[in-house]
Protein backbone atom coordinates (compact mmCIF):
# COMPACT_ATOMS: atom_id res chain seq x y z
CA UNK A 1 0.00 0.00 0.00
CA UNK A 2 1.49 3.38 -1.01
CA UNK A 3 1.37 6.45 1.18
CA UNK A 4 -1.23 8.17 -1.02
CA UNK A 5 -3.79 5.40 -0.52
CA UNK A 6 -3.11 5.30 3.22
CA UNK A 7 -3.48 9.07 3.60
CA UNK A 8 -6.73 9.03 1.59
CA UNK A 9 -8.21 6.54 4.05
CA UNK A 10 -6.99 8.54 7.05
CA UNK A 11 -8.38 11.75 5.59
CA UNK A 12 -11.82 10.18 5.12
CA UNK A 13 -11.63 9.01 8.73
CA UNK A 14 -10.68 12.48 9.98
CA UNK A 15 -13.54 14.09 8.03
CA UNK A 16 -16.06 11.60 9.42
CA UNK A 17 -16.89 10.09 6.02
CA UNK A 18 -16.04 6.60 7.29
CA UNK A 19 -15.97 5.02 10.73
CA UNK A 20 -12.91 3.69 12.56
CA UNK A 21 -14.01 0.14 11.77
CA UNK A 22 -14.41 0.95 8.08
CA UNK A 23 -11.02 2.64 7.96
CA UNK A 24 -9.52 -0.35 9.69
CA UNK A 25 -10.96 -2.76 7.14
CA UNK A 26 -9.83 -0.60 4.20
CA UNK A 27 -6.28 -0.36 5.49
CA UNK A 28 -6.13 -4.08 6.17
CA UNK A 29 -7.43 -4.84 2.66
CA UNK A 30 -4.93 -2.49 1.05
CA UNK A 31 -2.16 -3.98 3.17
CA UNK A 32 -3.07 -7.52 2.07
CA UNK A 33 -3.15 -6.43 -1.56
CA UNK A 34 0.38 -5.08 -1.18
CA UNK A 35 1.55 -8.22 0.61
CA UNK A 36 3.51 -9.99 -2.19
CA UNK A 37 5.46 -6.84 -3.00
CA UNK A 38 6.32 -6.36 0.64
CA UNK A 39 7.56 -9.96 0.88
CA UNK A 40 10.02 -9.36 -1.96
CA UNK A 41 12.06 -6.87 0.07
CA UNK A 42 14.28 -9.62 1.40
CA UNK A 43 16.74 -8.99 4.21
CA UNK A 44 16.18 -5.26 4.14
CA UNK A 45 12.46 -5.74 4.73
CA UNK A 46 13.08 -8.16 7.58
CA UNK A 47 15.49 -5.75 9.23
CA UNK A 48 12.77 -3.09 9.33
CA UNK A 49 9.96 -5.40 10.38
CA UNK A 50 9.69 -3.78 13.81
CA UNK A 51 9.03 -0.30 12.39
CA UNK A 52 5.92 1.17 10.81
CA UNK A 53 6.05 1.24 6.97
CA UNK A 54 7.25 4.55 5.56
CA UNK A 55 6.18 6.17 2.29
CA UNK A 56 8.29 8.29 -0.02
CA UNK A 57 6.96 11.42 1.71
CA UNK A 58 8.15 10.29 5.14
CA UNK A 59 4.72 9.37 6.49
CA UNK A 60 4.20 6.25 8.58
CA UNK A 61 1.25 3.91 8.79
CA UNK A 62 -1.04 4.22 11.80
CA UNK A 63 -2.09 0.97 13.45
CA UNK A 64 -5.82 1.52 12.94
CA UNK A 65 -6.56 -2.04 14.00
CA UNK A 66 -5.18 -1.33 17.47
CA UNK A 67 -6.75 2.13 17.50
CA UNK A 68 -10.17 0.77 16.56
CA UNK A 69 -9.91 -1.92 19.21
CA UNK A 70 -9.09 0.69 21.83
CA UNK A 71 -12.14 2.78 20.90
CA UNK A 72 -14.39 -0.29 20.96
CA UNK A 73 -13.03 -1.30 24.36
CA UNK A 74 -13.80 2.19 25.65
CA UNK A 75 -17.47 1.68 24.80
CA UNK A 76 -17.82 -1.95 25.83
CA UNK A 77 -15.98 -1.68 29.14
CA UNK A 78 -17.86 1.37 30.44
CA UNK A 79 -19.47 0.94 33.82
CA UNK A 80 -21.40 3.74 35.47
CA UNK A 81 -19.05 3.66 38.44
CA UNK A 82 -15.88 4.15 36.41
CA UNK A 83 -16.76 6.23 33.35
CA UNK A 84 -14.20 8.95 34.10
CA UNK A 85 -11.36 6.50 34.71
CA UNK A 86 -12.17 4.47 31.61
CA UNK A 87 -12.29 7.52 29.36
CA UNK A 88 -8.98 8.79 30.67
CA UNK A 89 -7.31 5.39 30.26
CA UNK A 90 -8.66 4.48 26.83
CA UNK A 91 -8.27 7.95 25.30
CA UNK A 92 -4.71 7.98 26.58
CA UNK A 93 -3.97 4.65 24.90
CA UNK A 94 -5.55 5.66 21.61
CA UNK A 95 -3.81 9.02 21.52
CA UNK A 96 -0.54 7.34 22.45
CA UNK A 97 -0.72 5.57 19.09
CA UNK A 98 -1.20 8.92 17.38
CA UNK A 99 1.84 10.42 19.08
CA UNK A 100 4.00 7.81 17.39
CA UNK A 101 2.67 8.65 13.92
CA UNK A 102 4.43 11.10 11.60
CA UNK A 103 1.83 12.42 9.18
CA UNK A 104 1.83 16.13 9.96
CA UNK A 105 -1.22 18.29 10.55
CA UNK A 106 -3.58 15.34 9.88
CA UNK A 107 -2.79 14.11 13.39
CA UNK A 108 -4.81 16.83 15.14
CA UNK A 109 -7.91 16.01 13.06
CA UNK A 110 -7.56 12.29 13.78
CA UNK A 111 -7.21 13.14 17.49
CA UNK A 112 -10.52 15.00 17.39
CA UNK A 113 -12.27 12.14 15.59
CA UNK A 114 -11.06 9.51 18.04
CA UNK A 115 -11.90 11.65 21.06
CA UNK A 116 -15.40 12.28 19.70
CA UNK A 117 -15.92 8.54 19.10
CA UNK A 118 -15.03 7.74 22.70
CA UNK A 119 -17.17 10.61 23.99
CA UNK A 120 -20.18 9.28 22.08
CA UNK A 121 -19.59 5.83 23.56
CA UNK A 122 -19.54 7.38 27.04
CA UNK A 123 -22.76 9.32 26.44
CA UNK A 124 -24.48 6.16 25.20
CA UNK A 125 -23.48 4.22 28.31
CA UNK A 126 -24.04 6.97 30.85
CA UNK A 127 -27.00 6.95 33.26
CA UNK A 128 -29.86 9.06 31.89
CA UNK A 129 -31.67 10.55 34.90
CA UNK A 130 -30.20 13.93 35.86
CA UNK A 131 -30.56 16.04 39.00
CA UNK A 132 -29.14 19.56 39.40
CA UNK A 133 -28.48 21.74 42.40
CA UNK A 134 -26.94 25.21 42.71
CA UNK A 135 -25.09 27.10 45.38
CA UNK A 136 -23.76 30.66 45.68
CA UNK A 137 -21.20 32.44 47.86
CA UNK A 138 -20.07 36.04 48.25
CA UNK A 139 -16.76 37.23 49.72
CA UNK A 140 -15.19 40.60 50.40
CA UNK A 141 -12.08 40.41 48.23
CA UNK A 142 -10.06 43.12 50.01
CA UNK A 143 -7.61 40.66 51.58
CA UNK A 144 -7.60 38.08 48.78
CA UNK A 145 -4.62 37.73 46.46
CA UNK A 146 -5.18 34.29 44.93
CA UNK A 147 -7.96 32.06 43.62
CA UNK A 148 -7.29 28.29 43.52
CA UNK A 149 -9.96 26.03 42.01
CA UNK A 150 -9.92 22.29 41.26
CA UNK A 151 -12.61 20.17 39.59
CA UNK A 152 -12.46 16.54 38.47
CA UNK A 153 -15.35 16.61 35.95
CA UNK A 154 -16.96 19.84 34.82
CA UNK A 155 -15.62 23.29 34.08
CA UNK A 156 -14.24 26.47 35.68
CA UNK A 157 -14.88 29.99 34.39
CA UNK A 158 -13.30 33.04 36.02
CA UNK A 159 -13.79 36.66 35.01
CA UNK A 160 -12.04 39.67 36.50
CA UNK A 161 -13.72 43.02 37.11
CA UNK A 162 -13.21 46.41 38.76
CA UNK A 163 -14.97 45.72 42.08
CA UNK A 164 -13.58 44.13 45.25
CA UNK A 165 -16.37 41.62 45.74
CA UNK A 166 -15.95 37.92 44.83
CA UNK A 167 -19.07 36.07 43.66
CA UNK A 168 -19.03 32.30 43.22
CA UNK A 169 -21.76 30.25 41.59
CA UNK A 170 -21.61 26.43 41.44
CA UNK A 171 -23.88 24.03 39.57
CA UNK A 172 -23.75 20.32 40.42
CA UNK A 173 -25.17 17.89 37.87
CA UNK A 174 -25.68 14.27 38.83
CA UNK A 175 -26.69 11.45 36.53
CA UNK A 176 -27.86 8.12 37.88
CA UNK A 177 -30.10 5.26 36.82
CA UNK A 178 -33.19 6.56 38.60
CA UNK A 179 -34.48 9.75 40.20
CA UNK A 180 -34.03 8.56 43.77
CA UNK A 181 -30.44 7.52 43.14
CA UNK A 182 -29.55 10.81 41.46
CA UNK A 183 -31.12 12.82 44.29
CA UNK A 184 -29.26 10.78 46.92
CA UNK A 185 -25.92 11.36 45.20
CA UNK A 186 -26.66 15.08 44.80
CA UNK A 187 -27.01 15.31 48.57
CA UNK A 188 -23.60 13.69 49.05
CA UNK A 189 -21.71 15.85 46.54
CA UNK A 190 -20.83 19.21 48.09
CA UNK A 191 -19.07 22.07 46.26
CA UNK A 192 -16.89 24.15 48.57
CA UNK A 193 -15.69 27.76 48.59
CA UNK A 194 -13.32 28.34 51.51
CA UNK A 195 -11.30 31.43 52.40
CA UNK A 196 -7.82 30.50 53.68
CA UNK A 197 -5.67 33.53 54.45
CA UNK A 198 -5.22 35.47 51.20
CA UNK A 199 -6.46 32.53 49.08
CA UNK A 200 -9.99 31.53 48.09
CA UNK A 201 -10.13 27.76 47.46
CA UNK A 202 -12.84 26.07 45.39
CA UNK A 203 -13.11 22.27 45.46
CA UNK A 204 -15.62 19.41 45.61
CA UNK A 205 -16.24 16.77 48.25
CA UNK A 206 -15.94 13.85 47.93
CA UNK A 207 -13.09 13.64 45.40
CA UNK A 208 -14.68 10.73 43.54
CA UNK A 209 -18.39 10.34 42.76
CA UNK A 210 -20.33 7.56 44.51
CA UNK A 211 -20.68 4.27 42.65
CA UNK A 212 -23.38 4.13 39.98
CA UNK A 213 -23.40 7.85 39.20
CA UNK A 214 -21.81 10.49 36.99
CA UNK A 215 -21.08 13.89 38.55
CA UNK A 216 -19.98 17.18 37.02
CA UNK A 217 -19.47 20.52 38.77
CA UNK A 218 -19.33 23.90 37.03
CA UNK A 219 -17.88 26.92 38.87
CA UNK A 220 -18.46 30.47 37.65
CA UNK A 221 -16.48 33.18 39.46
CA UNK A 222 -16.56 36.98 39.24
CA UNK A 223 -13.62 38.57 41.11
CA UNK A 224 -11.22 41.53 41.20
CA UNK A 225 -9.00 41.51 38.13
CA UNK A 226 -5.93 41.87 40.36
CA UNK A 227 -6.23 38.29 41.69
CA UNK A 228 -3.94 35.49 40.60
CA UNK A 229 -5.89 32.52 39.20
CA UNK A 230 -4.79 28.88 39.59
CA UNK A 231 -7.40 26.69 37.89
CA UNK A 232 -7.32 22.96 37.17
CA UNK A 233 -9.90 20.60 35.60
CA UNK A 234 -9.29 16.93 34.87
CA UNK A 235 -12.15 16.36 32.40
CA UNK A 236 -13.60 19.61 31.13
CA UNK A 237 -12.74 23.15 30.03
CA UNK A 238 -11.03 26.08 31.74
CA UNK A 239 -11.71 29.72 30.85
CA UNK A 240 -10.05 32.78 32.40
CA UNK A 241 -10.95 36.34 31.36
CA UNK A 242 -9.50 39.74 32.31
CA UNK A 243 -7.22 38.54 35.08
CA UNK A 244 -4.14 40.72 35.66
CA UNK A 245 -2.43 39.02 38.60
CA UNK A 246 -1.14 36.13 36.49
CA UNK A 247 -2.73 32.75 35.81
CA UNK A 248 -1.90 29.03 35.80
CA UNK A 249 -4.56 27.14 33.85
CA UNK A 250 -4.55 23.38 33.34
CA UNK A 251 -6.77 20.62 31.97
CA UNK A 252 -6.19 16.97 31.15
CA UNK A 253 -9.04 16.27 28.73
CA UNK A 254 -10.42 19.64 27.71
CA UNK A 255 -9.70 23.05 26.22
CA UNK A 256 -8.01 25.98 27.96
CA UNK A 257 -8.92 29.59 27.11
CA UNK A 258 -7.32 32.80 28.40
CA UNK A 259 -8.75 36.10 27.19
CA UNK A 260 -7.52 39.65 27.82
CA UNK A 261 -5.19 38.63 30.65
CA UNK A 262 -2.00 40.32 31.81
CA UNK A 263 1.14 39.24 33.64
CA UNK A 264 2.63 35.77 33.79
CA UNK A 265 0.50 33.16 32.01
CA UNK A 266 0.81 29.36 31.97
CA UNK A 267 -1.89 27.48 30.04
CA UNK A 268 -1.69 23.77 29.29
CA UNK A 269 -3.71 20.66 28.53
CA UNK A 270 -3.04 17.11 27.35
CA UNK A 271 -5.95 16.38 25.01
CA UNK A 272 -7.41 19.67 23.83
CA UNK A 273 -6.66 23.12 22.42
CA UNK A 274 -5.02 26.12 24.08
CA UNK A 275 -6.31 29.54 22.98
CA UNK A 276 -5.03 32.80 24.47
CA UNK A 277 -5.45 36.51 23.79
CA UNK A 278 -3.05 38.35 26.04
CA UNK A 279 -3.45 42.11 26.53
CA UNK A 280 0.03 42.49 27.99
CA UNK A 281 2.61 39.76 28.51
CA UNK A 282 4.82 41.35 31.16
CA UNK A 283 6.40 38.06 32.32
CA UNK A 284 7.04 34.62 30.87
CA UNK A 285 4.23 32.91 28.97
CA UNK A 286 3.93 29.16 28.43
CA UNK A 287 1.26 27.50 26.26
CA UNK A 288 1.32 23.74 25.81
CA UNK A 289 -0.75 20.78 24.63
CA UNK A 290 0.04 17.23 23.62
CA UNK A 291 -2.84 16.52 21.23
CA UNK A 292 -4.39 19.72 19.93
CA UNK A 293 -3.65 23.19 18.58
CA UNK A 294 -2.09 26.23 20.26
CA UNK A 295 -3.23 29.70 19.21
CA UNK A 296 -1.85 32.81 20.95
CA UNK A 297 -2.44 36.52 20.22
CA UNK A 298 -0.20 38.91 22.15
CA UNK A 299 -1.35 42.54 22.07
CA UNK A 300 1.53 44.06 24.07
CA UNK A 301 4.30 43.54 26.58
CA UNK A 302 7.82 42.21 26.30
CA UNK A 303 7.73 38.81 27.99
CA UNK A 304 9.31 35.68 26.55
CA UNK A 305 7.00 32.96 25.29
CA UNK A 306 6.97 29.22 24.66
CA UNK A 307 4.23 27.50 22.62
CA UNK A 308 4.37 23.76 21.98
CA UNK A 309 2.29 20.84 20.73
CA UNK A 310 3.11 17.28 19.75
CA UNK A 311 0.16 16.63 17.43
CA UNK A 312 -1.29 19.92 16.29
CA UNK A 313 -0.59 23.36 14.85
CA UNK A 314 1.02 26.31 16.63
CA UNK A 315 -0.03 29.88 15.77
CA UNK A 316 1.42 33.06 17.31
CA UNK A 317 0.38 36.61 16.40
CA UNK A 318 2.32 39.68 17.61
CA UNK A 319 1.99 43.46 17.18
CA UNK A 320 3.56 44.68 13.94
CA UNK A 321 6.17 46.63 15.93
CA UNK A 322 7.22 43.66 18.07
CA UNK A 323 10.89 42.75 18.49
CA UNK A 324 12.05 39.32 19.64
CA UNK A 325 14.40 36.44 18.97
CA UNK A 326 12.47 33.50 17.52
CA UNK A 327 13.16 29.80 17.14
CA UNK A 328 10.36 27.85 15.46
CA UNK A 329 10.70 24.18 14.51
CA UNK A 330 8.43 21.36 13.39
CA UNK A 331 9.26 17.79 12.42
CA UNK A 332 6.36 17.09 10.05
CA UNK A 333 4.93 20.35 8.81
CA UNK A 334 5.91 23.83 7.66
CA UNK A 335 6.95 27.11 9.33
CA UNK A 336 5.60 30.35 7.82
CA UNK A 337 5.80 33.99 8.88
CA UNK A 338 4.16 37.30 8.00
CA UNK A 339 6.53 39.28 10.23
CA UNK A 340 9.62 41.09 8.96
CA UNK A 341 12.89 39.42 9.99
CA UNK A 342 15.82 41.75 10.60
CA UNK A 343 18.18 38.80 11.06
CA UNK A 344 17.88 35.24 9.74
CA UNK A 345 20.10 32.51 11.18
CA UNK A 346 18.20 29.56 9.70
CA UNK A 347 15.20 29.38 7.42
CA UNK A 348 13.84 26.30 5.68
CA UNK A 349 10.54 24.52 5.22
CA UNK A 350 10.28 23.26 8.81
CA UNK A 351 12.44 25.76 10.73
CA UNK A 352 12.89 29.49 11.28
CA UNK A 353 15.54 31.00 13.56
CA UNK A 354 16.36 34.69 13.76
CA UNK A 355 15.20 38.10 14.97
CA UNK A 356 11.86 39.81 14.44
CA UNK A 357 11.96 43.60 14.35
CA UNK A 358 14.84 45.70 15.64
CA UNK A 359 17.62 43.93 17.49
CA UNK A 360 18.44 45.03 21.06
CA UNK A 361 20.78 44.00 23.87
CA UNK A 362 18.00 42.12 25.67
CA UNK A 363 15.29 40.54 23.58
CA UNK A 364 12.22 38.47 24.44
CA UNK A 365 12.71 34.83 23.47
CA UNK A 366 10.01 33.07 21.42
CA UNK A 367 10.21 29.26 21.26
CA UNK A 368 7.64 27.48 19.07
CA UNK A 369 7.62 23.70 18.67
CA UNK A 370 5.43 20.93 17.26
CA UNK A 371 6.10 17.40 16.12
CA UNK A 372 3.20 16.85 13.71
CA UNK A 373 1.75 20.14 12.56
CA UNK A 374 2.43 23.59 11.12
CA UNK A 375 3.74 26.77 12.77
CA UNK A 376 2.63 30.24 11.73
CA UNK A 377 3.81 33.67 12.88
CA UNK A 378 1.44 36.52 12.11
CA UNK A 379 0.43 40.07 12.98
CA UNK A 380 -2.22 40.90 15.58
CA UNK A 381 -5.23 42.44 13.86
CA UNK A 382 -6.09 46.04 14.93
CA UNK A 383 -9.65 45.12 15.99
CA UNK A 384 -8.22 42.59 18.47
CA UNK A 385 -6.29 45.26 20.34
CA UNK A 386 -9.26 46.55 22.33
CA UNK A 387 -11.29 44.92 25.10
Amino acid sequence: MDSGERLSVLTMLAEGKISVDEAERLLLALGQAAGPAADSTGAAGQAGAGAAPAGHDGTRGLDLEALGAQVRRAGSSLQASEIGRTVSREVGKALGSLQRADWGGLASRIVSQVTEAVTQAVEHAAPRVQVEKEQEWSFAGVNLRRLAATVANGRIEVEGGDGEQVSVHAVVRVRARDQAGAAAVAEQVVPRAVEEGDCLRLFVEPDKPPSGSQVSVAYRVLCPRSLRAELRVANGNVRCTRIEGGARLAATNGNVHAEHCRGELDARTVNGNVVARVDELTAAGSFETTNGNVSVDVLGGGGSLTATSQNGNVRLCLPAAASADVEARTTNGTVTTELAMSRVVEQKRNALVGTIGEAAAEMPQLRLRTLNGNIHLGSTQPEEAGR
